[in-house]
């Protein structure tokens, strides 16, 4: 990928990066996860960070997902937005399980409404153009 994700902290007096971007966390059990997200508040807040409400979240994602959730009478899996991709719980042909990603559907539909107006303007240009 061209974008890699990066986090930065900085315990010095000065505080460079304001924010931590593109930050993905993946715990085995609900309760590492809830209790992670407690200390990550906690620990950005000693610096005068916070995590974005609006953007963050919880959600039952990996191996055993989507039996859980059929189990409980639910539908498929949660997906996540994450570097222009969404990712989502799937199977391989031989049942195994995988993580697969597609466009964002935001992303696609701007960048074809882009390609789509360069075209109209584009429409009666003489050929040498």
């Amino acid at each position: 990928m061209r974008r890699e994700p990066h986090v930065r902290f900085c315990e010095r007096a000065v505080v460079r990066f304001r924010r931590a971007t593109h930050l993905v966390i993946g715990c085995q059990q609900e309760r590492d996860g809830k209790r992670l997200l407690a200390e990550l508040r906690d620990r950005l807040s000693q610096f005068g960070l916070s995590v974005h409400e609006g953007k963050t979240r919880l959600i039952e994602f990996g191996r055993f997902a989507a039996e859980r959730r059929a189990a409980a009478g639910q539908r498929r899996p949660e997906t996540f937005d994450f570097l222009g991709f969404t990712h989502y719980c799937s199977k391989t042909r031989n049942g195994k399980f995988v993580v697969k990603r597609k466009t964002q559907a935001k992303r696609l539909l701007r960048k074809l409404k882009t390609i789509r107006e360069d075209m109209l303007d584009r429409m009666h240009a003489p050929v040498r153009e």
